[in-house]
């Protein structure tokens, strides 16, 4: 079972809504030609099921799905995955969650008199870019395949949206309380700062408690005033709050790029003393080299019994280059 922590919640009560879920399929996936309709959907189970390599049946649980209905007939199936890191596992993951709900079509073995397409689709939310490629050919760790094979492979493609990487046009697509979040990422990657456009939002609490999560801050809060029969009106909201989190994560930044700094001033000094811990050691065998050479040239056998007696071992005289317990002589 999947745990979830506060940030898929936040992200996924976003988009649980009905229009900010048409909005994400409408206008980003399909580049505003999209047609689904609040009305059309339903939701629908969001648990999976796999069988492991062991034979057990495990669950594990999906953000948001809804079905596209025309009357009482289900058209499609749409998954959103929500992320904030750049996760090359979808790529085993993501083929998996649609196969999944294409077989629990398949009831009592017996085939439907229909089938209904299922579909995918990520929503990343990190400040970094996006460096996954979006379909399984291009991906490094699939093994290379004769080229005579190449034609079976399956190339699935993946609907990953990196919303950071929007352009302003794409994201004034948007109608939904989705465009301000859109905007919060694309303004953040490209420069570090987060100016809101006055917009409306019909869910507030939701949106702020998702930049909350984004930026790691308590500063989205506060918004109880502000707020009219359940929506806001950035209108009237002040941009305070905004300004003083957008500090707040360059603070936290420059305390990571600190500590980064340190932690690596500190291996270079390391670094230093072994280096010079090594040259003092090498210096001292030298010189115990050159005295075993004097003694054993100077006194022959008998220096070499008093090397013994004084407590060297032969492991310690036989490191010396060209010198030889047994010989009587040191070269």
């Amino acid at each position: 079972m999947k745990v979830r922590n506060t940030k898929d919640i936040a992200e996924k009560n976003l988009l649980s809504y009905p229009e900010v879920f048409c909005d994400a399929v409408n206008n980003l996936v399909l580049k505003g030609k999209g047609t689904l309709r609040p009305q059309d959907l339903i939701d629908m189970d969001t648990r999976s099921s796999y069988e492991d390599t062991e034979g057990d049946f495990r669950e594990y649980y999906r953000d948001v799905v809804k079905g596209w209905k025309n009357g009482n007939m289900i058209i499609a199936a749409f998954g959103i995955e929500n992320m904030s890191d750049d996760d090359n596992r979808l790529f085993l993951k993501f083929p998996g969650y649609v196969s999944s709900m294409l077989k629990n079509q398949v009831i009592d073995d017996h085939m439907p008199k229909s089938v209904y397409s299922v579909f995918t689709i990520g929503l990343y939310y990190g400040f970094d870019r996006w460096h996954t490629p979006k379909d399984f050919r291009s991906w490094k760790k699939v093994q290379p395949l004769p080229e005579a094979m190449q034609s079976l492979q399956t190339n699935y493609i993946y609907n990953v949206i990196d919303l950071g990487g929007l352009s302003e046009e794409e994201v004034s697509l948007l109608d939904s309380d989705l465009f301000t979040v859109a905007d919060f990422c694309r303004q953040m990657r490209q420069t570090g700062e987060f100016h809101p456009e006055p917009k409306k939002l019909k869910h507030p609490k939701e949106v702020f408690a998702l930049l909350k999560e984004m930026t790691g801050t308590t500063e989205f809060e506060g918004l109880e005033a502000y707020i009219e029969e359940g929506e806001l009106d950035m209108k009237r909201y002040p941009m305070g709050p905004v300004e003083k989190a957008k500090k707040e994560m360059q603070k936290q930044m420059e305390e990571e790029r600190a500590k980064m700094e340190t932690e690596r001033a500190k291996m270079e000094t390391e670094r230093t003393q072994m280096e010079t811990k090594l040259a003092k050691m090498e210096k001292k065998q030298a010189k115990f080299e050159t005295l075993i050479h004097r003694i054993t040239e100077k006194f022959g056998e008998e220096g070499i019994s008093l090397l013994k007696e004084s407590g060297l071992m032969d492991s310690e005289l036989s490191s010396v280059p060209n010198f030889s317990t047994g010989t009587g002589s040191g070269s």
